[in-house]
């Protein structure tokens, strides 16, 4: 005979209800231990049938890789009739047959997933250099564009060095050997030249220049103001160069030059040229105007 516990059977009391709840919430957040950036935890936001949020997540990132070309998995997103996952560039790459179980049938949308790829949050990939934002895991490149903690590329050709404005400056010095400068915009200085580049470095705004000197020794000096896309974030510029010959005071001048980016070939336009009968052993004068234009 069954014993009588005082509760109809199917329905739980309110205490077991709450304990259930609870359970439910703890389990809402998944996360994997992770020490590199690309196994870092994205985070979820979850959202009820008014489109209000509910909560969030996290989860690690590897699970948002296609298991194909382990890239991120990023909508649309098409499945076999086994439930197998590939991205759209592999869906289209292996022909509509599944890369695990060569299912034949056509792929169909896995229209739940992109919903929650959609969702997903994660920190910014300028992370190690400060940044707190998240942003979006299917567009993180709308705002690291942006992003003031972005790190800058050295502007010596064939130097992969990248890191904040600070160690760049370090790095320029150390490293290459050449003198910093810092300037204001719109503001000329002048600087006595020997056969050095010269690395500058706009006051406030943190971009980044570079003077080059370069050219045949026997011929002559070639100069220009160069940098690079990390460098200039967005921004455009123009300069003027003017150069003294100390020897017969003989001026040499550059006006409107645009600056140009370093792996550009530089045209003629944005040269100064200086023969070499003019530009001594004996230092230099060269008065420099780098100025903003948007």
């Amino acid at each position: 005979m069954e014993k009588y516990t005082g509760k109809k059977r199917g329905h739980a009391s309110a205490t077991e209800c709450s304990e259930s709840r609870s359970k439910s919430k703890s389990k809402s957040k998944v996360e994997h231990p992770s020490t590199a950036p690309s196994e870092a935890a994205g985070s979820q936001k979850s959202r009820n049938s008014n489109g209000t949020d509910v909560g969030t997540g996290s989860i690690g990132l590897r699970v948002l890789e296609c298991v194909v070309c382990f890239g991120p998995l990023l909508p649309p997103l098409y499945q076999c009739r086994n439930g197998h996952v590939a991205c759209h560039p592999c869906h289209e790459k292996l022909h509509s047959i599944c890369h695990t179980c060569k299912c034949l049938l056509s792929y169909a949308r896995n229209l739940a997933l992109e919903n929650i790829m959609e969702s997903v949050m994660i920190p910014c990939p300028h992370a190690p250099f400060g940044c707190k934002e998240t942003v979006d895991y299917i567009k993180p490149q709308e705002h690291a564009e942006k992003c003031t903690y972005a790190p800058f590329s050295c502007l010596f050709p064939e130097c992969t060095y990248a890191a904040s404005y600070e160690e760049l400056m370090s790095h320029a010095t150390q490293k290459h050997q050449v003198p910093t400068r810092s300037f204001d915009d719109g503001s000329a200085f002048y600087e006595l030249l020997g056969f050095q580049s010269i690395f500058l470095m706009l006051r406030e705004t943190n971009i980044c220049f570079l003077l080059r000197n370069s050219g045949d020794i026997s011929s002559g000096r070639a100069f220009s103001v160069v940098s690079n896309r990390s460098c200039l974030r967005g921004t455009n510029w123009l300069y003027d160069l003017s150069l003294w010959s100390l020897w017969n005071g003989v001026e040499f001048r550059l006006c409107d030059a645009p600056v140009e980016q370093l792996d550009n070939q530089s045209s003629p336009e944005t040269i100064l040229f200086v023969p070499q009968k003019y530009f001594t052993h004996h230092l230099q004068s060269l008065r420099i105007c780098i100025r903003k234009i948007s």
